[in-house]
């Protein structure tokens, strides 16, 4: 290639000058062939290096020697959202509480517009109760006919004794006699008579008492369907339905335990590995004042898909991830950001740190 290209040098017209030229252009183009081969090579070493670099990249395993774990997190109350509902479909007449309202479990939170009826039944299951309550008064009412026929009775039987004497003394039997005998036959049917219904009373007065205490169970029931009560303590997240409305299949209230606050965290499979309980976390937020400290108090054994994106429009979606729960050390601050999504911060080394 020097050879060819000091070939093609112009010639000159003194013998001195074209030496000199002829040295010159040799050495341009020596150095331009030398730079060219400098580049070339710089550029396979860097193309190399970059090859390597990324291989290297590939070959390490995912979470592999990392010492936080981070994912999308939701700020939820002890125990999730309680979607309070109704099983009846009915019109909600009153409600008891209003959004931010602190209840104790038992509080009634919504009365539903049947309570008035089911509570006529209720006191009408009562007044029956009651009724059959008075049954034993009968029973002994009962029992003081029954003494009295037999009393009847025996006084029949003394008047038929009384005649078969004066038979056998010699007297003939009379009209007197025969009706001594059919009154004691009437006495005894009437005793027989009241004695049945006497046990008839004892016997279903049982039964009718367990009768009208289930009615009057079964009318309590009715009647507490219609009052919408807290399941338990916590705070009013929400009223989402108001007088006049019908409570249908959707809930009417939302209630959470706040006392407690927890980040649910979804952390990607293949960094599950890495999370166990009692690691220090951390939930970030730009709606916080400052990120809150928690701990990894659960780590979930089943896949699901995640469901929480942040602010972010074209965040993946159909992701594997594991649920974590991580109870906040303050839920104070957190308490007012129910399923406020941020990051959850895991740090992977601090198990057993205070």
């Amino acid at each position: 290639m020097l050879s060819s290209t000091c070939m093609h040098v112009p010639k000159c017209t003194s013998g001195r000058s074209q030496k000199l030229q002829y040295g010159f252009v040799c050495r341009r183009v020596r150095f331009g062939f030398l730079a060219g081969i400098v580049l070339v090579a710089t550029s396979l070493v860097g193309c190399g290096e970059g090859a390597g670099a990324q291989a290297s990249t590939n070959d390490v395993p995912p979470g592999r020697g990392r010492s936080i774990v981070v994912a999308m997190a939701r700020l939820e109350p002890d125990g999730r959202v309680v979607r309070v509902g109704s099983s009846t479909d009915d019109v909600i007449l009153e409600a008891h509480v209003s959004d931010g309202e602190v209840v104790v479990e038992g509080q009634t939170l919504v009365v539903l517009m049947g309570h008035a009826l089911r509570e006529a039944e209720r006191d009408a299951a009562k007044l029956a109760l009651e009724r059959v309550e008075l049954t034993p008064y009968e029973i002994e009412a009962q029992n003081a006919r029954v003494r009295s026929i037999e009393a009847e009775l025996a006084f029949a039987r003394d008047d038929v004794e009384d005649q078969r004497g004066l038979i056998a003394k010699g007297f003939s039997p009379g009209r007197e006699f025969q009706e001594a005998e059919l009154s004691v036959r009437r006495h005894e049917e009437r005793l027989a008579e009241e004695v049945a219904a006497l046990k008839k009373l004892e016997a279903g007065f049982d039964l009718e008492r367990r009768e009208a205490a289930s009615d009057l169970r079964r009318a309590e029931a009715e009647l507490e369907r219609t009052i919408i009560r807290a399941p338990t303590d916590g705070r009013i997240l929400k009223v989402l339905k108001r007088p006049g409305e019908r409570t249908g299949a959707q809930p009417i209230v939302h209630l959470g335990r706040t006392q407690e606050m927890y980040a649910l965290a979804e952390v990607h499979a293949n960094d599950i590995r890495h999370v166990k309980s009692g690691q220090r976390a951390r939930f970030e937020s730009a709606a916080l004042a400052a990120p809150i400290e928690g701990v990894v108090e659960e780590v979930g054994s089943m896949i699901y898909t995640n469901n929480i994106f942040g602010e972010d429009p074209g965040a993946p979606a159909g992701v594997r991830v594991f649920q974590v729960k991580i109870r906040l050390d303050e839920a104070s601050e957190a308490s007012r950001f129910t399923n406020l999504e941020g990051q959850a911060r895991i740090f992977v080394d601090s198990l057993g740190s205070s």
